[in-house]
C-alpha cells in the first residue's frame, strides 16, 4: 500500500524507530461519519470546481522554522491541476455538445458522484472508493494538515492510513498532547477510545500499519533500510506470517491434485494466497528477502500453481 511504501523511506523509518514513545489512535465511526453534508462541500467547492488548488503552506516550529511540503505534496497540489485542466476541458466539450451551461453540468457531475459513492446517505465499509475518500475528507478539511503540523511542531512523526492514526513521540504524550490531538478532528470524526494505545519503544520495536520496524535488524534479515550510519529492519508480526504460512499450507495441495480451493468450503482461496505474496513482496522486496519461516511455503506454492494452470490449460 502507499502507507508501506512511505515508511519504507529510510529516513523516515530511521525517525520513527529513534523516538521512545508511541501512540495509536482509530477514528470512530469513520465511515459513517462521512455524510453527504460532508462531501457534497468537499465534491462542488474543492475537487470538481473550477478554481485551481491552493499552494501549501506549513506552521512554523518553535526555532522559527517553516517546513516545506515534501516531494509527496508536492505532487498531490501538481496531480490536482492536472486533473482540474483536464475537467475543465471535459465539461467544455460536453457543454459545446449539450448546449447546457458549463456550472449546470458540473452540479450534476457533483451529484452523480454522490450517488456512485454513497449509500444510504455515508460512506459504505467495505467499497473500494471509501478509503479513498476518507483521505479526501481528511485532506480537504484540514484534519489531515492540522494533525501533521501539531505533530512536527512537537518533533513527532505523524502516519495515518484510512482511519488508523500513528503518532511516534521523543517523549511520554501527556493527556494535554491528547486533547490538542482531538481538537485536531474539528467535529468531523471523533477518536475511538477503545482503540487509543500509548506504549513506550521498550523491546526497539514499532508496530505502523501492519508493519513491525526494528532499530537493529538481525544478520540473517536483509530486508533493513541503510540510512545516516544507522539501520532500521522492517518486517511483519510474527502471527501475521504464521497465519500467512497456514494458508499457503492448506491451498497447496489442492492446486497439486488440479482442484481450485473454494473459500467457503475449504476455509482459503487462491485470491487470498495471492495477495499474501503480493503483501510479502510489498514489504520485502525481492523473494530472497523473505523471512526464511515463509520462503518454503511459498515456493511450493508458486510450484503447484504452476503445475495447476498448466493441467487448466490442457
Amino acid at each position: 500500500t502507499n502507507a508501506q511504501a512511505h515508511l519504507r523511506k529510510s529516513t523516515r523509518a530511521l525517525g520513527i524507530v529513534a523516538n521512545a514513545w508511541l501512540v495509536k489512535m482509530d477514528l470512530k465511526d469513520a465511515f459513517p461519519s462521512v455524510t453527504e453534508r460532508i462531501l457534497r462541500p468537499i465534491f462542488a467547492n474543492r475537487i470538481f470546481c473550477l478554481r485551481p488548488p491552493k499552494e501549501i503552506t506549513r506552521r512554523k516550529t518553535p526555532s522559527g522554522h517553516r517546513p516545506a511540503p515534501d516531494k509527496i505534496e508536492r505532487e498531490a497540489v501538481l496531480a490536482q491541476r492536472m486533473f482540474r485542466e483536464r475537467f475543465v476541458v471535459g465539461l467544455r466539450r460536453v457543454a459545446a455538445v449539450s448546449g447546457l451551461p458549463i456550472e449546470e453540468l458540473r452540479l450534476r457531475f457533483v451529484d452523480l458522484m454522490i450517488y456512485l459513492t454513497l449509500w444510504k446517505g455515508h460512506l459504505p465499509q467495505g467499497a473500494p472508493t471509501s478509503p479513498y475518500l476518507i483521505n479526501v475528507v481528511l485532506t480537504e478539511t484540514g484534519v489531515l494538515n492540522r494533525l501533521y503540523e501539531e505533530a512536527n511542531w512537537r518533533d513527532c512523526i505523524f502516519t495515518m492510513y484510512c482511519d488508523d492514526m500513528t503518532i511516534t513521540c521523543p517523549f511520554k504524550p501527556s493527556r494535554r498532547f491528547m486533547t490538542v490531538l482531538r481538537k485536531c478532528l474539528h467535529g468531523f470524526f471523533r477518536i475511538n477510545p477503545e482503540k487509543t494505545h500509548v506504549s513506550s519503544l521498550r523491546s526497539q520495536a514499532h508496530s505502523i500499519t501492519g508493519l513491525k520496524l526494528t532499530r537493529y535488524a538481525r544478520k540473517e534479515d536483509i530486508a533493513w533500510v541503510r540510512s545516516n550510519g544507522g539501520q532500521v529492519h522492517i518486517t511483519l508480526a510474527q502471527r501475521k506470517i504464521k497465519r500467512m504460512r497456514a494458508v499457503l499450507h492448506r491451498i497447496t495441495p489442492f492446486l497439486l491434485a488440479g482442484k481450485e480451493p473454494i473459500k467457503e468450503e475449504d476455509g482459503a482461496s487462491l485470491d487470498v494466497a495471492k495477495g499474501y505474496i503480493a503483501h510479502l513482496t510489498q514489504v520485502f522486496g525481492e523473494k530472497s528477502n523473505f523471512p526464511s519461516a515463509i520462503k518454503e511455503p511459498v515456493r511450493k506454492f508458486e510450484e503447484a500453481y504452476a503445475k495447476f494452470c498448466s493441467l487448466k490449460t490442457k
